[in-house]
């Protein structure tokens, strides 16, 4: 009996313990986020990642020059994490269990930095190169318990209204659900060359192409790339005087590597990596606008790398065969209210940043 109680009182401890060390999260400023937020996710992408992907560019990526700190990513019990958790975590400031999308671990809802934003009057948008219904882009305007739950999903996004979403499509993404979006007043495209004539019209889009995740680099290009999608994105956000938040997710770095597939993670990076670049020159030109560059998790992790010259992907060999790590992972902010240089904070801390 005695040990039972003294197992029973660690064990209420331990847990304690565990919300009181995820709440004293990295300590910023109180004053509050600029004007302009742009949030970008290499969903799987460590630190070498990176690296592969200049290597392969020929030069390093602008945004490597911004000061820099890394982030850790686990579960509310140190476990390591899935999209859906870690995203919840940057979405919400809310550590969580894996599968969940943007509700806590007593599967209460948690308020998302772009539900934040709408409701002060901001624009806000959601880029993927994935489907629009996985977890990284769900989290930021659904609420659900199970990240697999896609017209849960969609029908949250249409009630929750982002002004932007662009991505890949999802097989419940039908005619009737379009129609429903149609419903709610979004302006729906389903092609490519839909796509290249989009203009402002002063109403919410919902742009997907196909039934899955967007083309790889060596697959036929049916659809916008990242950098496309994200340019045509921050002309239409940037019109609100009042300010606007964008997420942009690189999501099939973590496909890639989940697939142990080196020439298609290595690209993915590089395309994620030029994206993030054009970001950060169009905030030096837009005062006012934060940019945040990091991951969600690394996948699979990379070592012995080799760089093999400009245009060729560099050698390496993978840690594991195909699962997220418990790395930590790169983040690099322009005009943020803080001093990230080579601190280390929780991804919760993310979301008190942009607020």
């Amino acid at each position: 009996m005695k040990k039972f109680i003294k197992f029973t009182l660690v064990s209420v401890l331990l847990i304690l313990s565990l919300f009181v060390l995820h709440s004293k999260s990295f300590l910023f400023p109180e004053n509050k986020a600029p004007k302009n937020v742009v949030l970008l996710i290499g969903d799987g992408m460590g630190e070498n990642h990176i690296k592969a992907g200049e290597y392969l560019n020929g030069k390093k990526f602008e945004f490597c020059s911004l000061p820099k700190g890394y982030v850790e990513n686990l579960t509310t019990f140190f476990e390591t994490t899935d999209s859906a958790a870690a995203g919840t975590a940057i979405a919400t400031g809310t550590k969580t269990d894996p599968e969940k999308i943007s509700k806590d671990i007593f599967n209460r809802n948690r308020e998302t930095i772009l539900e934040l934003k709408k409701s002060e009057g901001k624009s806000t948008g959601i880029i993927t190169t994935t489907s629009i219904t996985d977890a990284t882009p769900a989290v930021f305007a659904s609420h659900n318990a199970n990240r697999h739950h896609s017209e849960e999903i969609l029908n949250d996004f249409a009630i929750t209204g982002p002004d932007i979403i662009m991505g890949g499509g999802h097989p419940k993404l039908t005619d009737l659900k379009k129609l429903y979006f149609k419903k709610h007043n979004f302006e729906v495209i389903n092609t490519y060359d839909e796509f290249k004539l989009l203009k402002y019209k002063d109403k919410p889009i919902i742009a997907t192409f196909g039934t899955d995740a967007l083309p790889y680099f060596d697959e036929e290009k049916t659809a916008p790339s990242l950098q496309e999608m994200t340019e045509k994105s921050l002309n239409i956000l940037s019109k609100n005087k009042k300010g606007f938040f964008l997420m942009v997710e690189g999501g099939r770095i973590d496909d890639a590597s989940h697939d142990l597939a080196k020439e298609r993670t290595v690209n993915e990076v590089k395309n994620f990596g030029n994206t993030a670049d054009y970001v950060l020159k169009w905030a030096k030109r837009n005062k006012d606008t934060m940019v945040i560059i990091t991951a969600d998790h690394e996948t699979t992790g990379i070592k012995d790398l080799i760089d093999k010259g400009k245009g060729n992907v560099p050698t390496f060999n993978w840690k594991n065969r195909g699962s997220h790590t418990k790395a930590l992972v790169p983040i690099y902010i322009y005009n943020g209210n803080c001093n990230i240089n080579k601190k280390i904070i929780k991804n919760i801390s993310i979301f008190k940043l942009m607020k």
